[in-house]
């Protein structure tokens, strides 16, 4: 064998790195007293109990990318590592029982690999300062595939036992210093991944996610990676994690519906109860048929009734449907069947009303046996336009939202009367729904709870926990309806909040929202929510459009501040009216939305923000460079590209400063602005500077970059 360049053994560089940590951690924690845990890697948390048990096992990659996961699910998960560098394979396969201890994991996150890769002589790692004095012919890697292999299942043998949910890793590249090391390391990733397919095992494809950014990621000893790089694979083995202890739950629902959606638990399973009448005789056996609707059988089961007899646990469900459930005693007719049964995502559906639907179709869309939904009269049924059907409800929220107004009965009556005229129609949420089944072969099912023209005050969750009738009650009621378990939510309102004449109302809408979200993870659980900032209106005076934008920048700020909100923009669609946007622009909305969501469904794809602002910086006296990040593609526009605007005053006076923007040719994520003169001092930029602005710059996914501002140039995030 030739050797080009040896690499430097981990052990040395993670005992470089660990020193570096550690001494940035004393002179950190002295002046911001941040915890130590949050400082070095190999400090572990005291553990909360009240939070899920997260332990990372790996070698010094998983060291360089613990603390950024740590920070990113503190408060959320304590997250644990072995205070070693757990090296390789067979170290892992001695050790495992070890690292695991006796504490109940949640989900534990591992990798092993690249020194399975390690050239070995006279059974010693070769260092590069060994070369002169080796027999090339005597050397020979750490492990071969079979071997690796062989102690990976070891590995998880143990780790199957702690019932935690399992994510493996695949091992990250580095410089090749020859075609053998990277021959078996593209071997060992391959079976493993196929090991773990087998077993049923999630993948964290860190492999392929940092490959693309060799250059801007790794450091300078080709191995390991910049404090850039290491929090890029942190984003997506947090967000990985977030999936997992999202959908882990044993808060099973009850089947009690045909069109049922049953939300999958954390193996992509799904888990439901059946209660029992009392023409079940005490000890009965119960039989459980699971039918496709080929008639093929994917499950049987013959179980016993818990809790003294009172219901029966269906487990196992796969992934699909729709499914016949048949339960019976054995040898004897069915008692119970239910129809149509799918086990896949729900989605709640909350806002106001361009969430509600005021579209009119263009067209006659399909019915899906993919896609149920929990209506408005409280059962499941499938999920046809319009999802809202408002005239139906008896919810007691109705009267209380109307009776300032009108009759309870004229609003049903005028309700029942839009419907028919396919006014409150069409939302994005069917589209979304299908979108994402396209994409993932994972039914959908939608809780629609929007109500037109609703502020966030309206929403507000102290209602509900003082006992008042509230639009934030009847969604928690619709989702313990479900289950009590959803994957996430679509949030569409502020409309209502932008047209008031109080300026306290929309300036305080960041931390009202943050109030909200916060509630909606106390009561439902950690779940994603995925905010639409506000379209365009014509309603609105100069003062309303100021108070507009204030919204529309709130809105942006919380998706920059919370980890589990995100945000799409609306602000360059078609309107329906004088501010609901059009049928296609539902539809593009749905694209935006499901670009958000599947990577939260689909754990294996890098994690997905949208189009985010990074910074507003003058690049020349008479140049400012806005840059952004979660760009796909490029940016692009139809025609000449527009939107932005200088602003003096704080940001209250425009002024005619910009007379050309074009896409920089050497960062697809940067727009340059130029002027003519320098620009002021002081000035602000405003992206979508009034409530009817024309904006029209999207990337190459058709994401629409966020309205935003006033915010001094010089602006970095």
């Amino acid at each position: 064998m030739k050797y080009h360049k040896i690499l430097i053994p981990g052990i040395i560089l993670t005992a470089l790195l660990l020193n570096s940590i550690a001494q940035g951690a004393d002179k950190k924690a002295t002046v911001n007293e941040i915890p130590a845990y949050l400082q070095n890697p190999m400090v572990n948390p005291i553990a909360n109990p009240d939070l899920p048990n997260v332990l990372i096992i790996g070698d010094s990659i998983s060291i360089g990318y613990t603390l950024p996961v740590r920070k990113s699910l503190d408060g959320k998960a304590n997250v644990f590592r072995p205070e070693v560098n757990c090296e390789h394979s067979e170290l892992g396969a001695k050790e495992i029982k070890k690292w695991i201890g006796n504490k109940k994991w949640d989900v534990i996150h591992f990798n092993f690999g690249i020194w399975d890769t390690h050239y070995m002589y006279n059974g010693k790692m070769v260092l590069e300062q060994d070369l002169p004095n080796i027999k090339i012919d005597d050397v020979v890697f750490r492990h071969t595939t079979e071997q690796y292999i062989n102690n990976l299942k070891k590995i998880l043998a143990a780790l199957k036992k702690t019932g935690a949910k399992l994510i493996w890793t695949t091992t990250t590249p580095f410089i090749y210093y020859d075609k053998p090391t990277k021959k078996l390391l593209l071997k060992n990733n391959e079976k493993a991944v196929e090991l773990m397919k087998n077993e049923n095992i999630q993948i964290d494809d860190l492999y392929n996610l940092a490959l693309p950014n060799f250059k801007k990621w790794l450091s300078k000893d080709g191995c390991h990676f910049t404090g850039f790089g290491y929090e890029q694979l942190a984003k997506q083995v947090a967000s990985m994690i977030k999936s997992s202890l999202t959908s882990c739950s044993t808060n099973y629902p009850v089947l009690y519906s045909d069109y049922q959606v049953v939300q999958r638990d954390c193996d992509s399973n799904g888990t439901c109860r059946v209660l029992l009448d009392k023409s079940w005789k005490g000890n009965d056996e119960v039989k459980i048929t699971v039918k496709r609707k080929d008639g093929k059988v994917v499950l049987k089961q013959i179980v016993k009734p818990e809790k003294k007899n009172k219901y029966v646990l269906i487990q196992n469900i796969p992934v699909g449907g729709p499914y016949k459930i048949i339960i019976s005693t054995p040898n004897k007719k069915p008692k119970k069947t239910y129809k149509n049964i799918l086990v896949g995502d729900i989605w709640i559906l909350a806002g106001q009303s361009n969430m509600q639907g005021v579209a009119k179709p263009k067209e006659k869309y399909p019915f899906s046996k993919y896609v149920s939904m929990l209506s408005l009269v409280e059962k499941w049924e499938p999920a046809t336009i319009p999802l809202h059907r408002m005239e139906n409800s008896e919810l007691p929220i109705f009267v209380d939202l109307y009776r300032k107004y009108i009759t309870d009965e004229e609003a049903k009556s005028i309700l029942t009367i839009a419907t028919i005229d396919n006014y409150w129609g069409v939302c994005a949420g069917r589209f979304f729904a299908d979108e994402l089944f396209k994409k993932t072969s994972v039914p959908i099912g939608l809780i629609p709870c929007a109500w037109g023209g609703t502020t966030l005050q309206q929403w507000n969750p102290e209602n509900y926990y003082k006992g008042k009738p509230s639009l934030y009650g009847i969604m928690l009621q619709k989702v313990m309806e479900a289950g009590g378990r959803v994957r996430g939510m679509l949030w569409y309102q502020g409309e209502s909040d932008a047209l008031v004449a109080d300026e306290k109302i929309p300036s305080t809408y960041k931390e009202r929202f943050k109030k909200f979200v916060s509630a909606v993870h106390k009561d439902i659980g950690r779940i994603p929510v995925i905010t639409v900032q506000l379209g365009r209106t014509l309603e609105a005076s100069p003062e309303i459009a100021r108070y507009w934008q204030i919204v529309q920048e709130n809105q942006r700020l919380v998706a920059e501040e919370l980890d589990d909100v995100y945000m799409v923009p609306a602000f360059d669609f078609d309107l329906n009216d004088p501010i609901h946007i059009s049928y296609q622009a539902q539809k593009k909305l749905a694209h935006r939305l499901a670009r958000i969501a599947l990577p939260l469904v689909k754990p294996d794809l890098p994690s997905e923000k949208g189009i985010r602002l990074k910074s507003v910086k003058y690049k020349k006296p008479n140049i400012i460079a806005v840059t952004y990040e979660g760009v796909k593609g490029k940016l692009q526009s139809e025609g000449r590209p527009s939107g932005f605007e200088i602003r003096i005053d704080n940001g209250k006076t425009p002024v005619e400063k910009i007379y050309h923007i074009e896409f920089s040719k050497d960062d697809p994520q940067t727009i340059l602005l130029y002027s003519l003169y320098d620009f002021p001092k002081n000035s602000q930029l405003v992206y979508g500077p009034r409530a009817n602005s024309y904006v029209n710059i999207v990337d190459s996914d058709n994401m629409s970059i966020p309205v935003f501002g006033p915010l001094k140039i010089e602006m970095i995030k």
